[in-house]
């Protein structure tokens, strides 16, 4: 009886201990992440969820000189303005719209405390125009324009110069599908545009910009003709629009998507976005990022990504020069999708570290913004993790939880989990033995009693 029971205790051992080394797959562990619970948000200064339910529109965020935050986006056919201040209290939403629909791309704040957002417009105009909006920080609505040819015309991105003076960037189909350069005054008012197009491309398409106080930089979505694949421009003005140099950056018959650009202190020239590039399957898409010196010089490009999709790559620098990415991925241990978040080395492009936000559910980035006064960093992400209904809502998370400086190796088991596995396996290779040793005990002992 006392053998029976003793077998009986080792193959139950046995059983829990094969259970552990075949279940620990499921367990996430990191050195270099941190999957944050959105319940619970530990370490994030801020974390404000938005009752609005939406569907997966853009949403922009920047924030002003006192940390106030304000957020713009599309709700049904209108465009909505909101502001929290630095604690996450709503103060106030505006929406601005006609009898049609309103898209909106970009939010601007000048140095005069001027709210600029652009986008284009079916309600407004000829066509569907190219809008720009003039806010102040109370919400007041100072002014609102339209640019336009007869067909289609859009806004995607914009930022003002020391005088006060808006540069919107975008795309006129009416100029058989040119990019777009466009100079208002601080009022709004026409001051003169620019075209672009690659004689070789079918629709160019200049999406994001950014001016470094002499130069104003747009990176430019360029389509191959007779196909889906695009490449990567990226061209210099001066301010009174004249094009300084252009440059393209594509590696012939894959699809690069710009989805953001920014400037380090030193000047150099990022752009971020995403590739089918080196993925053998045309839908999979990994993380892009090209950094140009401030003449056009390449001086490096990093594509990364695993077997999944990673999309909406966004680039940012900190007051110190620092390069960030945030983006959505499917990869790293995802939770079906996450937020991706990574440092890259400036120099030599390397990943210094990584981590994913992660609510257990779907979450895709909306957009990655870092104020360079302070360094905050804001997140704005779609989740379905706060509805019992599966409905998406936006999240607003300032400064997620980071890895420390001195965790910064790559992704994998910790000390900690290596250990746990060691030991199982020891425990295993005893018990196996055990096993062993007590069955033949066990038949020498139905042989002594025959």
């Amino acid at each position: 009886m006392k053998v029976k029971m003793r077998l009986f205790f080792i193959l139950f051992i046995l059983s829990l201990n094969i259970t552990l080394v075949f279940g620990y797959s499921s367990i996430k562990f990191y050195k270099n992440s941190s999957s944050i619970s959105i319940s619970s948000s530990p370490g994030e200064a801020l974390l404000i969820v938005m009752n609005e339910t939406i569907d997966e529109s853009i949403d922009v965020i920047s924030t002003d000189s006192e940390g106030n935050i304000y957020l713009v986006f599309e709700v049904g056919d209108d465009i909505a303005l909101a502001k929290y201040d630095k604690f996450g209290t709503l103060l106030w939403i505006k929406t601005w719209g006609g009898s049609m629909a309103e898209y909106v791309h970009s939010l601007y704040i000048d140095n005069f405390n001027n709210i600029f957002i652009t986008g284009s417009t079916d309600s407004f105009g000829n066509s569907t125009d190219l809008f720009v909006l003039k806010y102040d920080l109370d919400g007041n609505l100072l002014k609102n324009a339209t640019w336009g040819t007869p067909t289609v015309d859009v806004g995607y991105d914009l930022v003002s110069d020391d005088l006060g003076n808006i540069y919107v960037c975008g795309y006129a189909y009416g100029y058989s599908n040119f990019s777009l350069l466009l100079k208002l005054d601080n009022n709004l008012n026409y001051l003169w545009n620019v075209t672009w197009k690659r004689s070789d491309r079918y629709n160019n398409r200049a999406k994001n910009i950014v001016f470094d106080g002499v130069f104003i930089y747009l990176s430019i979505e360029t389509q191959i003709p007779m196909s889906s694949n695009c490449d990567i421009g990226l061209n210099c003005y001066n301010t009174s629009g004249t094009l300084l140099w252009n440059t393209t950056y594509g590696e012939g018959g894959y699809r690069e998507y710009p989805e953001s650009l920014d400037l380090d202190p030193e000047g150099n020239v990022y752009i971020s976005g995403e590739t089918t590039w080196p993925s053998t399957t045309p839908t999979k898409y990994g993380f892009l990022l090209i950094k140009y010196n401030s003449e056009g010089g390449l001086s490096w490009a990093k594509i990364w990504g695993d077997d999944l999709n990673n999309w909406d790559g966004a680039i940012q620098t900190d007051y110190d020069g620092d390069v960030f990415l945030a983006g959505t991925t499917q990869n790293y241990d995802a939770s079906i999708m996450d937020v991706y978040i990574a440092k890259i080395d400036r120099l030599d492009r390397s990943i210094e570290w990584y981590t994913l936000w992660d609510g257990g559910r779907r979450e895709s980035l909306l957009d990655f913004y870092i104020d360079k006064r302070n360094n905050d960093m804001y997140l704005v992400v779609s989740t379905n993790a706060f509805s019992l209904k599966s409905e998406y809502k936006i999240v607003i998370v300032k400064n997620p939880t980071l890895p420390s400086p001195s965790n910064t190796s790559v992704q994998g088991n910790d000390l900690l989990s290596d250990i746990l596995i060691l030991g199982l396996g020891l425990i295993a290779i005893a018990s196996i033995s055990s096993l062993i040793i007590t069955i033949i005990h066990y038949r020498k002992k139905l042989k002594s009693n025959r």
